[in-house]
């Protein structure tokens, strides 16, 4: 858990994010076995450490986020994911998600 105000720096590992990211009051420590990082915490005690992970099985895939992510940086992330299953791109009123 984070203290506070505090916030880790998240870092894409793959395009499409933008600029960095940011986590809020927690983050997980995770391991990937296998699966792909797409973004690692770039700051504190868990610099380098996976935090958005992407699995592939078949013909599927899941995304699993091990933290808090603020609202700029979860909206990159579906913007993110949407473009990994070309889901068109629609503009949503600010506070939507």
């Amino acid at each position: 858990f984070l203290h506070g105000d505090e916030t880790v720096r998240i870092r894409p590992c793959t395009e499409g994010f933008g600029g960095g990211m940011n986590a809020t009051e927690i983050v997980e420590r995770i391991h990937s076995e296998g699966a792909q990082a797409l973004a690692v915490a770039g700051s504190e005690f868990s610099a380098g450490q996976p935090v958005i992970l992407r699995n592939q099985f078949g013909n599927g895939s899941t995304c699993y986020v091990g933290a808090r992510l603020d609202e700029p940086s979860l909206a990159a992330f579906y913007r993110v994911l949407a473009g990994h299953i070309h889901l068109p791109r629609t503009e949503l009123p600010r506070g939507v998600v």
